[in-house]
């Protein structure tokens, strides 16, 4: 029912067999009962509307060859049914949990949103998420290593269709990492802070995910409670997987017992992204409990869900975390000050509060009081380097966001700005540095916005109007 392998000989001879009886049951009945025919004559198709529809495309590799019944997706990953299977045969288990979750009808996204399913099926009632709705939950205690493989699989799906999405957006490499494994060697890990925040944003076609990422957090916690080593595991985690989407499940266990950042999660700590994608979660952690869809589900749920949700140790600022790891640790202090200055000379275009922040994660800018406690002292200019002037072509390559711009903001252009994108039009058809491909978008998008915002003043020059006019209908 999975659909995950092909069928037996045996069963396919006998679905082709069933499938020819049909067809020859409706041939006679289409010639020999007139009711039928004419209720299967006045059978019209609608207006196909196909270029609206999403393209096809073929099944995915670890999801389902073909349509999945609603109620065995919905037992596989809400009854528990696959729990005994998880027991006897956990690769098969795992196969099944796959391909209910990956969607089994896939299509071309065309959406850049937050809404994407980055191909996973549609599941309304993972929401609202918590551990306790992933079939993964139980799966990690019984076999924890097929457990955790299957879940880096499904992460790791996700990350390639995000990366994909990214594609045609982008030229540049895409957004990453990079982490230490137990060996020594060094590992790429992908994503940006939306990929991140994936365990928190609500998303009914990742919800099936959402609770797997919280069924992993909640496992590695309940160890950490129990007192069990879990340095395997996250070694396991790093080494198998390619995305930051488990990463902010490290951080939090890793909130409820600092103790875990002195091995291989101490190298999280250096990292600035990590500390700018856990701020910004952080700060929007006491929005993020749904209140309202909890309280529907009963008083002791409710409180259930909202004690884990909201547990203390969630609220702890990790810049903390590592400030206290630098003070007892000189040699640590020091890998987290060569990072961030080499990060900032990677980065020379952030802005003054970016490196604010990031100052405040350097244990060399804070000085020990009397009393023991330790004061921040903010550089004057923290690593600040002069900014170069945008050169006249970098100025053009930037009037397709001028023109966007202006074509959101409401009322009219003032005839002296007109004035100034006319020139600006005129300096990218004759300029001899951007591409013919940056003349078009560039020249199209100031062209739009003069004749939207301009009107009246393209009246009165007929020379812009007209090059306006010919630049729009040749794109």
């Amino acid at each position: 029912m999975a659909r995950r392998l092909p069928l037996r000989e045996d069963l396919l001879a006998r679905k082709k067999q069933h499938d020819r009886n049909k067809a020859l049951q409706h041939a006679e009945r289409m010639k020999s009962d007139a009711a039928y025919r004419e209720q299967q004559t006045r059978k019209r198709s609608p207006p196909s509307l196909a270029f609206l529809q999403p393209r096809k495309l073929p099944p995915w590799r670890d999801g389902a060859k073909g349509r999945v019944p609603n109620d065995f997706q919905r037992s596989c990953c809400h009854r528990g049914v696959l729990t005994s299977l998880m027991q006897v045969r956990p690769e098969v288990a795992a196969e099944v949990l796959l391909a209910v979750i990956i969607d089994d009808a896939p299509t071309e996204e065309r959406s850049d949103g937050l809404d994407r399913s980055y191909g996973l099926a549609y599941d309304g009632d993972s929401d609202p998420v918590i551990f306790w709705k992933s079939a993964f939950y139980p799966f990690l205690r019984i076999n924890q290593a097929i457990a955790i493989r299957t879940l880096v699989r499904l992460i790791d799906f996700c990350s390639e269709r995000w990366r994909e999405s990214l594609g045609h957006r982008t030229d540049r490499p895409h957004p990453q990492i990079v982490v230490s494994l137990a060996d020594g060697t060094t590992k790429k890990l992908y994503g940006n802070g939306h990929v991140y925040a994936w365990s928190y944003q609500p998303n009914m076609h990742m919800g099936q995910l959402r609770a797997a990422l919280h069924a992993l957090e909640r496992w590695l916690w309940e160890r950490c409670e129990a007192g069990q080593d879990i340095g395997d595991t996250v070694d396991a985690l790093f080494e198998q997987c390619s995305s930051v989407a488990f990463v902010p499940v490290l951080i939090n266990v890793g909130k409820a017992h600092p103790g875990l950042f002195s091995g291989r999660l101490g190298q999280l700590l250096a990292i600035p992204e990590v500390h700018f994608w856990e701020n910004q979660e952080r700060q929007a952690l006491p929005f993020r409990f749904q209140h309202y869809l909890w309280w529907r589900s009963g008083e002791a749920l409710f409180q259930a869900a909202r004690q884990w949700h909201q547990a203390p140790f969630r609220s702890r600022v990790l810049r903390d975390i590592s400030l206290e790891r630098q003070w007892a640790d000189e040699a640590f202090a020091a890998r987290v000050h060569t990072a961030l200055q080499s990060w900032v000379v990677d980065n020379p275009a952030i802005d003054r509060d970016v490196r604010e922040f990031l100052a405040a994660l350097d244990s060399a800018n804070y000085e020990r009081k009397a009393d023991g406690t330790f004061q921040f002292n903010a550089p004057d200019n923290p690593a600040e380097p002069a900014q170069e002037a945008p050169s006249a072509a970098d100025q053009l390559r930037s009037a397709e966001a001028l023109g966007n711009y202006i074509l959101r903001e409401n009322g009219v252009l003032a005839d002296n700005y007109a004035v100034q994108l006319s020139e600006m039009l005129v300096a990218i058809e004759t300029s001899d540095e951007l591409t013919a491909e940056e003349k078009r978008t560039n020249a199209v998008a100031l062209a739009s916005a003069l004749v939207v915002k301009a009107e009246t003043w393209l009246e009165a020059n007929a020379g812009c109007l007209e090059r306006c006019v010919a630049l729009l209908q040749r794109a």
